[in-house]
This record gives C-alpha cells, structure tokens and sequence, in this order.
C-alpha cells in the first residue's frame, strides 16, 4: 500500500481537501494520507472510508537553515516557502507508515486511480515515477516532482548525501559552475536531501535553469544508475498518461486522463523573490474557484465512465 504526503498551507487547504475527496473516490492502493501543515501546532488523526488520515501539525519543528557561515534553528512555522516545502516533506515522511509513498502538493486531484498507473511503472522497473515540472528551465529537466512522485523509502538518498555536494554538482549538472555559483549552492548544506529554490546559468545556452528539491534528486537518482519515468504536461495543468519521458524504454498504456494541477501556468514564484508567500496566497484566492470547477467537471466525467486503470 502507499502512504501520500503533501503539504498544505493556511491557503491552500481547501484546496487539499479536494485531493483528499479524489483519493478516496478514485484510488485504491492508498490507505494513508499525511497532510502535513506547517501553520499548525497539532495533529489530528482519522479514518475516512478505510483510509486512514493525518493532519501533521509541525509549526513548533526545528529544522536547520544553512547561511554563509554556521547554520541556525528555525521553526518550520517561520521558515520561507522554499525552505517549509522540502521540510515538511521530510516530517511527512518520518511519520509515514508505508515503505512506498506518494509526495504531493496539495493543489492537485486525480482524475482516476492514478497511483495505480504509478505502481506499474514502478513494479517494471522504475524507481521514481510521477509528473514533469510544467516550468521546463529547470536543470533536471522532466524528471518527475514533487508535484505528484511515487517511490520507495529504499530509494531515497540519506540525510548525508550532500555532503560532497561540489563534486556531485560539477560531475552531473549540465551547466558548469564557477565559484559565484558554488556561493549560491552552499545553503544546501544541511542534513536535508532537498533545499531551497535557485537559479543557474547555463552557460552554453546562455538562460537560467533551476536548481531545487528535484534537481539533487534527479543527481541521487543519476549517480546511482536507478530509471525514472515521467508524464508530462502541454498546458501547465493537465497530465495524460499518453505524454511521457523516461530513462528507458517503457511500455503504454491506454491514454487517459491522469492528473489535475492548479498552479501550472497561472503562478510563477519564482520571479516573486521575497513576495513569494503573498503571491502564493493570491494565486490560491483567485483560482480557487477554477479548481473546484475543474473537479466538478472531472467528477461528471468519471462518473460517467469509471475509466479506471485495471492492474
């Protein structure tokens, strides 16, 4: 069975509940959800139709930012969006009670018992599976986010794996760095696997990539010769199984609807800088509306065709 973790603001939790409505309508291999909320201090636990549900207040958990010198604690409730992401993936997952699980935000819904398409890809061969990054200036290029990603516990690198970050960055990364850049990487010097959201510029095609929580993913995954498989989406929101990318060759399957999510293309954070919170929360305000409409019309859809993936 797999465990999903996602992470849900002050914003963004009506938002959440409607994932949590589509799981539980429309998936099967999921018996447990963690929704982990940085701006609450308590848990609350309970089993809706057989699945059983957490809502993981970590506001008071101390976590470690890195800076140019010694790093400092930091409660996750004070930590900048970047930083609250990855962090609370991490309480997410330490709390988790399945060896499989499913990292997600929380402004997406299923539009059908996607995990299960997941699974497959995973039990053939793949060891992360899940949806592209919708912005393609990203140094990682479509390796699967955290937007939607199925894997293991087992493949996941440990808290020392960036350690020899240098040497990790120049050996994989297709944009070179200098020692300006290497000034920029050094906050992700901390004993997460994931850090905060910046900017490299390759220097053969002369733009900026993007260097985050998935890009030293996609290096774990790359130094350690493991596949990964990817959807991929043509107009920031939707994903179809037929659009995919992966490391090897894959088999298809039927096309169909996999997945809906909201804030692809109507929200770029990362031209925000510091307003990246209030921009996040006016982006959730406006488009709120526009998700639940989508879902009403998914859930028309599915109900007429209970199109599901048989595995």
């Amino acid at each position: 069975m797999i465990s999903l973790i996602c992470i849900a603001t002050q914003a963004s939790e009506s938002l959440s509940d409607i994932l949590i409505d589509s799981i539980i309508k429309r998936t099967f291999f999921i018996d447990e959800i963690i929704c982990v909320k940085a701006h609450k201090s308590t848990t609350k636990k309970y089993n809706k139709n057989g699945i059983d549900v957490i809502e993981l207040g970590i506001s008071n958990e101390v976590g470690h930012h890195w800076g140019t010198k010694q790093p400092w604690p930091i409660k996750a409730s004070e930590m900048s969006a970047g930083h609250q992401h990855p962090f609370a993936l991490h309480c997410g997952l330490k709390a988790s009670k399945n060896e499989k699980v499913l990292f997600s935000d929380s402004d997406v819904f299923f539009h059908t018992n996607t995990e299960a398409i997941y699974l497959k890809y995973l039990n053939d061969g793949f060891h992360f599976v899940g949806v592209a990054h919708h912005n393609q200036q990203r140094a990682d290029g479509n390796f699967p986010t955290v937007i939607n990603l199925l894997t293991e516990k087992k493949y996941l690198p440990d808290e020392n794996y960036i350690k020899n970050w240098r040497t990790i960055i120049d050996t994989w990364l297709s944009c070179p760095l200098d020692d300006e850049d290497r000034k920029l990487i050094f906050p992700f010097r901390n004993k997460y696997p994931y850090g905060e959201t910046l900017t490299l510029l390759d220097r053969d095609e002369k733009r900026k990539k993007i260097l985050d929580t998935g890009s030293f993913l996609y290096l774990w995954c790359k130094e350690k010769n493991m596949n990964w498989l990817s959807f991929l989406t043509r107009d920031c929101k939707h994903y179809n199984s037929k659009n995919i990318d992966s490391s090897k060759s894959h088999e298809r399957i039927n096309p169909k609807n996999i997945l809906f999510h909201l804030c692809g293309g109507s929200f770029d954070g990362y031209s925000l800088g510091k307003d990246f919170n209030e921009g996040r929360q006016k982006m959730w305000e406006e488009n709120k509306t526009s998700m639940i409409e989508e879902y009403k019309k998914s859930e028309r859809q599915y109900n007429a065709s209970k199109d599901v993936f048989i595995y």
